[in-house]
């Protein structure tokens, strides 16, 4: 996701699909007379985070199957059939074993992930809208300005770790902790090097 959140960032800058550049929200405002969202997220953002994951996920899996090694530790796939060989299925319920090693599965995870990962951006901008923090701004009191810092690096991490749990159930409270961390850090040298290349307009 690191690579799609890259992707994104570039192609967001350009004026493909101009025209889908409009906010989620329809421009409607909370009862504090201010947008739910923001007009930073659009359904231009949206799509590309979609089209912009099942891309890299496809590449993902290609990757996967052309080095085994890389296969055998990629944990969406390796869950699948740990829920197999324990007769679980997924949620419980369906067997997707076989899927799993079809091309459509790594495009239809790196799908997955880029929704789930632009969705857990709402929460964050709404909050920051209640606080009258603009898009790409930050905070002016000291608390505020940490919290919002921590759930700009955490926050699509955190929903994308959540979805990899549905596939992994093995995935336990300390890994999950390490991985959102190593998430965040990695978050935060890639917006720096995004700054670098003059893609983003704050470094974090």
């Amino acid at each position: 996701m690191i690579l799609t959140g890259a992707l994104v960032m570039i192609l967001l800058r350009s004026r493909l699909l101009a025209g889908l550049g409009k906010p989620i929200d329809g421009g409607a405002l909370f009862a504090d007379g201010r947008p739910f969202f923001g007009e930073a997220k659009t359904w231009r953002g949206l799509l590309f985070y979609i089209a912009g994951g099942a891309a890299c996920g496809g590449l993902w899996y290609g990757l996967c199957r052309l080095i085994p090694a890389v296969y055998m530790r990629n944990l969406f796939f390796t869950g699948v059939y740990v829920r197999h060989l324990e007769g679980e299925g997924f949620i419980g319920v369906i067997d997707i074993t076989d899927l799993v090693v079809s091309p459509g599965f790594g495009i239809t995870i790196g799908l997955l992930l880029g929704f789930t990962y632009a969705v857990f951006e709402l929460p964050n901008s709404f909050l920051k809208r209640r606080f009258r923090v603009e898009a790409s701004g930050s905070a002016a009191k000291p608390l505020p300005r940490a919290v919002f810092f921590l759930l700009d690096q955490t926050d699509s991490v955190l929903g994308c770790l959540l979805l990899l749990k549905l596939f992994y159930p093995g995935l336990n409270l300390p890994q999950f902790l390490v991985f959102l961390l190593l998430g965040a850090c990695t978050h935060i040298l890639v917006n720096l090097i995004l700054f670098s290349l003059k893609v983003r307009k704050r470094a974090v």
